[in-house]
């Protein structure tokens, strides 16, 4: 699996749909955002995004 932090994950996941990328999950837990897709060769990416800054 190969994770993209990315910055609005809404935008990223367009894309693949509309290419027809089968969307294999989505989680928001708040504080991020998770998608996983397979892309066409069968490699499994995850698009993460985070939400809020983590606190030091």
């Amino acid at each position: 699996m190969i994770n993209l932090r990315v910055d609005d994950l809404d935008v990223y996941v367009e894309q693949p749909e509309e290419k027809g990328l089968e969307i294999l999950g989505q989680i928001d837990e708040g504080y991020d955002k998770f998608v996983w897709i397979l892309d066409c060769d069968g490699i499994k990416l995850e698009f993460w995004q985070q939400v809020d800054a983590p606190e030091s």
